[in-house]
């Protein structure tokens, strides 16, 4: 056990040498490191100032994110953000899949995280859901630190989230209204009569009302995805995850999915998280991305500067799967902001 602890912090210490973060991710994260006070970069506003156009690499140990409250208090807001993954790591039998993950999610934004297989993003989603614990490190959802919870504490920290599962996993046997409702019916325990009103509105919102009698197995493959954003969104949660979204979709039906994370950001003001490999996606409906490689993030910027640099690991990424943002360009240029998202949703709670 020693010598493998040597050699995961020998590893751990050549990766962080220099470890490429872009734009004011770089800011960031080197505030993070330092042994000065941690400093809220405000990303709307150096998005309104233009960003850096040059890399700053981070020295020194593994940058770790901020608690939510301390980020708070470091912007002087009354809000923290919805999700903050602080110094997590989770090893299987020795073998270290999450070494050192920190990231934040503000609320309104989209948050893509992209890697290949095998790089930790599905042993991620467990640490964030509250499916394992991780070794070390925490998880906090809307400020409550999942990580340290009970079972019966953990269940009702959960209803801050909601997941849309890769391949969508509906129940083969049950109706699209009773897909939809199964969480409401087993996880809250909502009363018959209130369920048919809320399944109804969320059915009625993506255009699946006249669906709702369906089978899975009817429906086409996009239709499926919306019955299972609308079997997340029934809980009304903060913070969305998408799992793989596009996994087994052809292109054109993929593209019909990146226009409905968005849409149903924008209609139902959501925050969220998307974990990827697909590259288009990532671009369609990223405000900032983040590349997961071996169990660490090795780059993040916002979306424009991200598909721009000239790092290693994101170039030769981007270029093995043969995407070019180019020719999506338009469709980015229609997108709200986090901060428009973020306005609307204090507006409706007012």
């Amino acid at each position: 056990m020693v010598v493998e602890a040597t050699a995961v912090e020998q590893r751990r210490e050549e990766t962080q040498r220099v470890r490429p973060i872009i734009g004011p991710g770089a800011r960031r994260h080197a505030a993070m490191s330092s042994t000065k006070p941690w400093r809220w970069i405000d990303l709307d506003l150096v998005r309104s100032r233009g960003y850096p156009q040059t890399l700053r690499p981070i020295t020194g140990p593994p940058a770790k994110s901020p608690h939510g409250a301390a980020l708070a208090r470091s912007k002087g807001m009354a809000e923290q953000p919805v999700l903050v993954v602080r110094d997590v790591v989770k090893t299987y039998a020795g073998m270290v899949v999450l070494d050192h993950v920190s990231l934040y999610v503000e609320r309104g934004e989209t948050l893509v995280i992209v890697g290949g297989s095998g790089a930790g993003k599905s042993t991620l989603i467990r640490q964030i859901v509250g499916i394992e614990r991780p070794d070390s490190g925490t998880v906090s959802i809307a400020g409550i630190d999942i990580a340290s919870l009970g079972e019966v504490a953990l269940l009702q920290a959960r209803r801050h989230l909601a997941v849309v599962f890769q391949n969508n996993a509906l129940l083969d046997s049950l109706s699209v209204f009773d897909n939809v409702a199964f969480p409401l019916r087993e996880e809250l325990n909502v009363s018959e009569r209130d369920v048919e009103p809320r399944v109804m509105a969320k059915l009625d919102a993506l255009g699946l009302a006249d669906a709702r009698e369906k089978l899975p197995g009817e429906l086409s493959g996009g239709m499926a995805k919306r019955v299972a954003v609308a079997r997340a969104l029934v809980v009304e949660p903060e913070l969305l995850i998408y799992d793989e979204p596009t996994t087994g979709l052809d292109p054109k039906t993929a593209r019909k999915v990146d226009h409905l994370i968005d849409e149903t950001r924008d209609r139902f003001l959501v925050t969220s998280m998307v974990i990827t490999h697909d590259m288009a996606t990532a671009y369609e409906v990223a405000d900032r991305v983040m590349l997961l490689e071996h169990g660490r993030f090795v780059g993040e910027g916002p979306t424009e500067l991200f598909f721009s640099s000239n790092v290693e690991a994101i170039r030769s990424f981007s270029e093995a799967s043969g995407f070019d943002p180019h020719k999506l360009e338009l469709a980015r240029a229609h997108r709200k902001t986090a901060a428009e998202i973020r306005a609307a949703w204090g507006s409706r709670r007012r």
